[in-house]
């Protein structure tokens, strides 16, 4: 998952990627640390939030949330996994024709995974893409610096 501190040294969750720990424990965005392994994180800085969550992949971790809405802490015990981030998390059709493909991070396999998901959108109908689109280039310069495979506009 994804932290961020909040005024006050306060730790929560902004995103819960797939196939984790995170996920599979039922962690949801906006949930807000306050302990792990029964130890107070109430004030620490993020680093030291994120220090206590890792360990070895197949180690137990308890970490403590509170949730709103929800009038109790919610306590879950996960067990530590190593954690893939995917440079693409979705693709998507944005209007017909023109596909969408965001790039959140560099990888191994970014370009892999931009390729895979322009393949997938040309077969959804996709015609173009944010380079074909003036104020969009910036981001399309990025994937290309990433070396990945942008769709060219079909003739």
């Amino acid at each position: 998952a994804v932290v961020e501190t909040r005024t006050g040294n306060r730790t929560f969750i902004q995103t819960v990627y797939p196939n984790t720990p995170a996920e599979r424990g039922g962690v949801m965005p906006g949930d807000e640390i306050i302990a792990v392994d029964s130890v107070s994180t109430v004030g620490f800085e993020l680093p030291k939030v994120t220090e206590r969550t890792r360990g070895d992949p197949g180690t137990k971790v308890k970490v403590t949330f509170l949730r709103e809405g929800v009038p109790q802490p919610i306590v879950l015990t996960m067990t530590r996994a190593q954690v893939r981030i995917p440079a693409v998390p979705f693709a998507l059709m944005v209007e017909p024709g023109i596909g969408y493909v965001p790039l959140q991070t560099f990888n191994e396999t970014s370009a892999d995974e931009v390729k895979k998901a322009i393949v997938g959108l040309r077969a959804q109908g996709a015609k173009r893409h944010p380079r074909d689109r003036p104020r969009l280039n910036f981001y399309a310069g990025i994937a290309q610096a990433a070396g990945a495979v942008i769709a060219c506009r079909a003739a």
